[in-house]
């Protein structure tokens, strides 16, 4: 049994569920990093050493470890599922080792920044421009907004509906005012199997770091915007359990984990305690 066999099993397997997204992710992983540097060998004789090897060259190659880590997490899958497999497809998951992360980003895209990136993006492409707008309004993840066919658009209800997430689960959001004449360009006389913004998440990827190097924002990156929607619907007063649904996190714990309250969050709650102290001071200085 080759690795190749494990990673075609995991497309197989995600596809018949509906997860598409991981399905297509876990192929062009193994077809862009993992195949080149590990190679097609196999499966039973993964190795610690291969691990390391692989490590080492995508970090030469620029890769986070946070990248490598959802690299070779989309690997222990596959080998996992091989597994549960009947009969097994192999006779024992390799033990992966992450690495240790440091705290979860906590970058928010300002609104200069997002005005530049609005600007390049309407140079750019109907497209880009829509997706930028896509992921500023609803948070949702690169993949995810990617992935949406024009079917999933429904511009008579005022939908869209994410046939499936990271989660596993649907999810829909209403369409806005400012929205719809970015979607209505890419939806209107376009097949309903159609992928809605035409590309791949690869090509995707690629046009998305130029949009970013023009714009001058090279230190942003596309899952930023996930963040600072949710932290601008918390800012005005939208209840944590409407952004976590719209968003698409399924506990509290991980809708902490992306710091949604900022530095300058914190340094406001503290203004506003000095302010009620000194007006409590001049009160009791008034009586």
């Amino acid at each position: 049994m080759l690795i190749s066999d494990l990673i075609e099993n995991s497309y197989r397997h995600h596809t018949a569920r509906g997860k598409l997204s991981w399905a297509r992710e876990t192929w062009r992983i193994w077809k862009q990093h993992i195949l080149p540097i590990i190679g097609d060998g196999p499966a039973d004789k993964l190795s610690t050493k291969h691990q390391e090897l692989y490590r080492s060259k995508r970090a030469s190659e620029g890769a986070c470890p946070s990248t490598i880590n959802r690299e070779l997490q989309a690997l222990r899958r596959a080998y996992k599922l091989g597994a549960q497999h009947e009969p097994p497809m192999v006779s024992r998951v390799p033990y992966f080792l992450m690495a240790k992360l440091n705290d979860a980003r906590k970058v928010f895209i300002d609104m200069n920044t997002l005005g530049r990136l609005r600007s390049e993006a309407s140079r750019h492409s109907p497209w880009m421009r829509c997706a930028v707008e896509l992921a500023f309004n609803f948070g949702w993840r690169r993949g995810e907004i990617v992935g949406l066919k024009v079917g999933d658009v429904d511009l008579f209800d005022g939908s869209v509906r994410l046939q499936t997430s990271k989660n596993g689960e649907p999810r829909e959001a209403p369409i806005t005012a400012t929205l719809r004449p970015f979607l209505e360009p890419l939806v209107l006389g376009r097949k309903p199997t159609e992928p809605l913004l035409g590309q791949s998440l690869g090509t995707f990827s690629y046009q998305w770091r130029a949009v970013r190097k023009l714009a001058g924002a090279e230190n942003f990156i596309f899952h930023d915007f996930r963040r600072t929607s949710a932290r601008i619907k918390r800012q005005v007063g939208v209840p944590t359990s409407v952004i976590m649904e719209l968003q698409g996190w399924k506990t509290e714990a991980m809708f902490r984990r992306y710091c949604i309250t900022s530095r300058e969050d914190k340094a406001d709650a503290l203004r506003k305690q000095e302010e009620w102290e000194a007006l409590r001071a001049k009160s009791a200085a008034a009586s």
